[in-house]
């Protein structure tokens, strides 16, 4: 499945038959086919992170949206895309917005793709001449696209920026080679203590590889299997439970297995896999998708012992950070403090359709509010 474009071309001739460099904003006819894989081949040297990859988008919209809701904006230079926006529609009427592909779901940090700022000027007003209230959520606090929105809606719209949770990272060097060096020595000896535990419960082993299209299938099949083990298995958060979401790694694993940016790691205890791990290398990062583990074998802490490995992993091929994703929490700070800010974009547009997205959204505020629960001293 292809995202339809909305584009911002470049115009051949104006009204007098000369020549000019501007560009025009063109809206897509309702579900469009495009295939854009070809032209955003451009934007390949411009992206830093799994989630503003093409591969990820078709997955968000695969799994998460329907035929008629999925929408791509772009500024095209001739046949090549400068800038894209991969978004999805929700609602119907006049509660119709867009929102960016995936982010609602899976709560990463995604951002929008251009290859200067001028495209990425060009990409905002698009989005905001669209006349669609949107949103885009957990853009990097660095990102040229907040900016460019904010300058975009100037007349013509209300921008709301709200600061969103900091994602971890480790900065990888040669300390990093030997993990547990870098933590405090009382958190030394629990992962001491982890693997004489490890153990005593049978042969303890790791499998790091990148599996082919062929064998792809099958163990993302293993790894969901594990997690459904875990307390997300119990809370129903699980990929086997929560079929979109599994619908979502299934497929862009067998994306990221083809381009052979997939890792897929697993610790085995006995002839039990204990932890599972998805990974990607990307941008000469390593980008921590999924864990889960197996609970029966809690008191080996085996996602600690696995992460370890995968972090050894990075160090060994050279790899510039260990990105956590997710959020930053308690278990994270164990092994860094650095974070990265994110932040995101309301936009209601100055028209009918904006002023019924900002009622909707201001009466869902005050109704958190009120059903908050309440402290006392």
């Amino acid at each position: 499945m292809r995202l339809p474009v909305t584009s911002s071309k470049r115009c051949q001739s104006e009204q007098s038959g000369g020549s000019s460099d501007r560009r025009q904003d063109v809206l897509p006819e309702p579900n469009s086919p495009a295939d854009v894989t070809t032209p955003w081949s451009r934007l390949s040297a411009c992206i830093t992170t799994p989630m503003d990859t093409l591969d990820w988008s078709n997955s968000c919209n695969s799994a998460f949206g329907h035929p008629n809701d999925l929408c791509a904006f772009t500024v095209q230079d001739g046949p090549d895309v400068c800038a894209a926006a991969p978004m999805i529609r929700i609602g119907r009427g006049l509660n119709a917005r867009l929102e960016h592909a995936g982010v609602s779901r899976l709560y990463e940090p995604t951002d929008l793709v251009s290859i200067d700022d001028v495209s990425m000027n060009r990409l905002a007003r698009a989005l905001v001449r669209s006349g669609m209230p949107f949103s885009l959520g957990r853009l990097p606090a660095d990102s040229t696209a907040i900016a460019a929105v904010k300058k975009a809606c100037r007349g013509r719209g209300v921008v709301y920026e709200r600061k969103e949770e900091t994602y971890p990272y480790i900065p990888l060097g040669d300390t990093w080679a030997t993990p547990e060096q870098n933590i405090s020595k009382r958190r030394q000896s629990d992962i001491r203590r982890a693997w004489r535990h490890a153990l005593k419960l049978g042969p303890v082993s790791v499998q790091m590889f990148c599996p082919t299209t062929t064998e792809v299938d099958e163990i993302v099949d293993q790894a969901m299997s594990v997690e459904a083990k875990s307390w997300k298995g119990d809370r129903g958060y699980d990929m086997t439970t929560d079929k979109p979401i599994g619908d979502f790694f299934c497929q862009y694993a067998r994306c990221a297995a083809a381009s052979g940016q997939l890792l897929m790691s697993f610790i085995h205890i006995g002839d039990a896999v204990a932890a599972m791990q998805i990974g990607v290398v990307l941008n000469n990062r390593f980008w921590v998708l999924k864990v889960g583990y197996d609970p029966e074998y809690q008191k080996a802490s085996p996602g600690i012992l696995l992460m370890i490995e995968t972090i050894k992993y990075a160090v060994a091929r050279g790899l510039q950070t260990y990105e956590l994703l997710g959020t930053a929490a308690e278990w994270t700070r164990v092994w860094t403090h650095h974070e990265r800010e994110s932040v995101s974009l309301r936009v209601y547009p100055a028209n009918m359709r904006g002023a019924v997205a900002f009622a909707s959204d201001a009466i869902a505020k005050a109704k958190r509010k009120l059903t908050a629960p309440k402290t006392t001293l």
